[in-house]
């Protein structure tokens, strides 16, 4: 069996351990998310503070109840770590870390950088990894493929790599995590194949409906959609600030 097979395999068996580096207002969510699909999760922060109080049951989170977090925890489902040779046990990784912006109103990436050297550093063959960060387009063919391919591995073959950017607004009770829509572009076919089924798996209630709409455009690359997540962020923050009234619609 093909390792992209064999992945599949454990993703819809739900015997994938899912990685999600950054436990913020994205990270955190997602990784629940996948918990009580049933996977087993290991979060990733180099926060020690941060873990140390999940670990508590203890959410900083405001869309996060400490009550449901303290019971992932308590049955094993869900664990926080500051150590990052965890990584090698996960079979699918998100990256969900924070791009602020510099005093140069400059996206600030080194937290991509150091989440994606990481990574690298304990990626295996046989792993899907995911670009949920906002960032500008480019960044996972350009940042993220360089630092796999420096470990000796080849996208598309051994390892797959996409882009999901994160559609999350803080504190809006107003829409699930699961019942929000996504692209889902990807490097390579076989790379979507896997965030698909990852996120479907994720998206599916105990009455086995998947909540998530999918669509798959094979000729629109990860930068065509780091561009629509931009267009995203400003459309649900300018009105937030009473700037401008913004059409909704897609």
């Amino acid at each position: 069996m093909q390792l992209k097979d064999q992945l599949l395999s454990k993703i819809e068996n739900r015997t994938a351990c899912i990685g999600v580096v950054g436990l913020g207002y994205v990270g955190l969510p997602l990784a629940l998310e996948f918990a009580k699909a049933g996977f087993k999760v290991i979060g990733y922060d180099v926060s020690e503070r941060v873990v140390k109080s999940l670990m508590q049951g203890k959410s900083h989170i405001q869309d996060v109840s400490s009550t449901e977090l303290a019971r992932l925890v308590k049955s094993g489902k869900f664990e926080a770590t500051t150590d990052e040779s965890r990584m090698q046990e996960m079979d699918a990784v998100s990256i969900a870390v924070p791009t602020p912006l510099a005093k140069t109103r400059d996206p600030d990436m080194g937290y991509v950088i150091a989440a994606a050297d990481a990574v690298g550093r304990n990626c295996r063959p046989g792993v899907v990894v995911v670009l949920e960060s906002t960032t500008y387009p480019g960044t996972t063919r350009e940042l993220l493929q360089p630092k796999l391919e420096a470990a000796g591995l080849t996208v598309g073959e051994d390892v797959f790599l996409a882009f999901s950017p994160e559609r999350v607004d803080p504190g809006s009770q107003t829409e699930a995590l699961k019942a929000r829509r996504h692209l889902v572009p990807s490097l390579t076919h076989s790379s979507f194949s896997h965030r698909r089924q990852s996120r479907q798996s994720c998206a599916k209630s105990r009455h086995g409906v998947a909540f998530l709409s999918w669509n798959h455009h094979p000729s629109l690359p990860a930068q065509g959609e780091q561009r629509r997540s931009f267009y995203f962020n400003i459309r649900r923050d300018i009105p937030r600030l009473g700037c401008l009234q913004v059409d909704g619609s897609d």
